[in-house]
């Protein structure tokens, strides 16, 4: 975070603190978070914190477009729980490709419930999990979940328990996979292109996702692609029917306690 305590728009100083803390509590990525906000006197900025390819298409840092994306739905959503209406544009600025996002402060409007919800459960976020319960998920959570992503323009599409199998093959750990309780639904999100500004999508969509899965007590995990797999991706792309780009590979389930 580069802001200092100022108004944005018509944030309040307090509260820009209050959504930046909110949007820092985005999943992570090897440990690390690879964005950093910045503050305008009417925008708060999304910006790429490690070097890559100028326009995202550098396959080893794809989770990092991702993770930057899920901070920014964070954002998106602490900002609209403040009765505050946000104009975001990705990739504002071709001659800075390391500002993904300016995010304006427009003006107020009353708050949405949904949006609040989902801010609330920023907090419950789990990402970790070890073990899931053997229950499926309901169908008409599943329903939520799909929901969830298209609002984003982005796709889940969930592997069938025969293809398991072949995940070894392009997950960055596959003994670890082999470890993994195979109860847990494991779901692709994907994209219709596969340009940077679909995988920043992607991400939010993930956080969306998540989001709305932790507001009805599930949890996930992430499954990591190996680096530099683009054979991998193709693979997995063929799983799913061909029309999507994987972007996040995750279980959902219940965490077994």
């Amino acid at each position: 975070m580069s802001c200092i305590q100022a108004p944005v728009g018509t944030l309040r100083p307090d509260q820009v603190q209050q959504v930046l803390i909110l949007a820092e509590q985005a999943p992570e990525v090897h440990h690390s978070r690879p964005w950093r906000f910045q503050c305008t006197a009417t925008s708060i900025d999304l910006l790429l914190a490690i070097p890559t390819d100028p326009w995202g298409l550098d396959d080893n840092h794809r989770e990092a477009w991702v993770a930057c994306g899920a901070a920014l739905l964070n954002l998106r959503l602490a900002i609209r729980s403040c009765g505050v209406d946000p104009v975001v544009q990705l990739l504002p600025q071709l001659d800075r490709p390391s500002l993904l996002a300016s995010v304006e402060i427009d003006g107020r409007r009353p708050t949405n419930p949904d949006g609040a919800e989902l801010s609330l459960a920023i907090g419950l976020l789990e990402t970790r999990t070890e073990r899931f319960e053997t229950d499926s998920i309901p169908e008409a959570l599943m329903v939520e979940l799909r929901y969830a992503a298209r609002i984003e323009q982005a796709w889940i599409a969930l592997l069938a328990p025969a293809d398991f199998h072949l995940l070894g093959e392009f997950v960055g750990d596959t003994g670890e996979f082999e470890l993994l309780d195979r109860s847990a639904h494991v779901a692709v999100i994907g994209t219709l292109q596969d340009d940077a500004a679909s995988r920043i999508r992607a991400g939010q969509a993930m956080q969306r996702v998540l989001l709305t899965a932790a507001r009805s007590d599930l949890s996930a995990r992430f499954l990591a692609m190996t680096e530099g797999s683009s054979a991998g991706r193709e693979q997995l792309r063929e799983l799913i029917g061909g029309g999507l780009w994987p972007q996040v590979l995750l279980q959902i389930g219940r965490s077994a306690v």
